[in-house]
């Protein structure tokens, strides 16, 4: 029911902000619900972004037994202000980062954290800088294959702002072979975006 309803509110996120707020607001689980509020703060009218993105962290951080997804989700919400040229208040930013703690898989914990930084990192250097650094320490040592890869993707990610800090990540990553093909892909000036988060539909 809430992919559902997460999928009606993203269709009519650039159509009809009315409507897809209802269908928004009927969403019980935290990640769609965050996604939706994302998307309609997204393409909402001026004077309505901050207050639908205000409106989307409050329900994310009222879900109780769900540790993932408002930090995961949080970066459509963070991402949406950014586009819209608003920086997320700090305080809502920090409350997802510590929410991360509550994340008992080191790996998910990773995945959440690596999302949230890519919906940062466009933003003011603090609050990706701070969610780089939680990143790192979810993803050292690494115990699964996609904390390895999240980090040093970041640190790609990281490169055309500030290469010094991409490599200081990678060498607490170690001698790896994801760490070599990261530091060809630097040397040889090649970049990864951070993946997009809103797209015409």
């Amino acid at each position: 029911m809430s992919i559902q309803l997460r999928d009606d509110a993203l269709y009519l996120a650039s159509r009809d902000t009315y409507d897809a707020l209802r269908s928004a607001r009927q969403i019980t689980d935290a990640r769609p619900a965050a996604q939706s509020f994302g998307w309609i703060a997204r393409y909402a009218p001026p004077e309505r972004v901050l207050e639908i993105a205000e409106e989307g962290f409050v329900r994310i951080s009222s879900r109780h037994g769900d540790a993932f997804g408002p930090v995961a989700g949080g970066a459509w919400l963070v991402r949406a202000l950014i586009e819209r040229g608003i920086e997320p208040r700090r305080s809502r930013v920090y409350g997802l980062l510590d929410h991360s703690r509550l994340i008992d898989h080191a790996a998910s914990r990773s995945e959440a954290l690596f999302l949230l930084f890519q919906g940062l990192l466009p933003g003011a250097r603090g609050p990706w800088m701070r969610c780089l650094s939680k990143l790192r320490d979810a993803s050292l040592p690494a115990s699964h294959w996609r904390q390895q890869r999240n980090v040093c993707d970041a640190a790609v990610m990281v490169a055309p702002r500030d290469s010094r800090l991409a490599h200081e990540v990678l060498a607490q990553v170690g001698e790896v072979r994801r760490v070599r093909q990261a530091r060809r892909w630097i040397s040889s000036g090649l970049h990864q975006d951070p993946r997009p988060f809103f797209w015409e539909r």
